[in-house]
């Protein structure tokens, strides 16, 4: 489902980096702390006792083979195919290789997770790293999955002895 900004009235579709998603049913944002179970002294710096944890969010949704918008977003070799395109992206954003017709060559090429950038309809989402994508199938004229994403914190190392 495009969800309205309240900004600029525009409907903003939800994505999962290139793939416009039909309908989000549910949307679950997670945030949380780790916090210390034993008594700090008073004057403490408080950061010391409470850990955030990276942002998580999990979108249950649905792709089908006709999409309600002309999508403008990705182009596939082999169009044919909607829900299959888009079900084989899903799962290369795992690392794991995508379903080849029966007959087609195997290229050998390794397939790592990728960092995601996710739009919803309150926030957008970066370095974000698939950690499970559940689909049960139920028909061929649509994809619907849960699909679970965690952040990736990056830092940069500094060489301390180079001057």
């Amino acid at each position: 489902m495009a969800t309205v900004s309240i900004f600029t009235r525009k409907k903003i579709p939800n994505k999962i980096q290139e793939l416009t998603i039909d309908t989000s049913l549910t949307e679950e944002h997670r945030y949380e702390n780790n916090v210390t179970d034993y008594p700090i002294e008073d004057g403490t710096n408080i950061n010391d006792h409470i850990n955030r944890q990276p942002e998580e969010i999990t979108i249950e949704g649905v792709i089908t083979a006709t999409p309600f918008e002309q999508e403008e977003d990705i182009i596939f070799d082999d169009s044919s195919d909607r829900v299959a395109n888009y079900y084989n992206k899903l799962i290369e954003y795992l690392g794991i290789e995508p379903t080849k017709p029966a007959g087609a060559l195997n290229k050998n090429k390794v397939y790592e997770p990728v960092l995601l950038d996710i739009v919803t309809g309150l926030k957008t989402f970066t370095s974000m790293a698939c950690t499970s994508l559940i689909v049960p199938v139920s028909t061929r004229n649509a994809l619907n999955f849960t699909a679970k994403f965690k952040k990736v914190k990056k830092v940069s190392a500094k060489n301390r002895f180079c001057p």
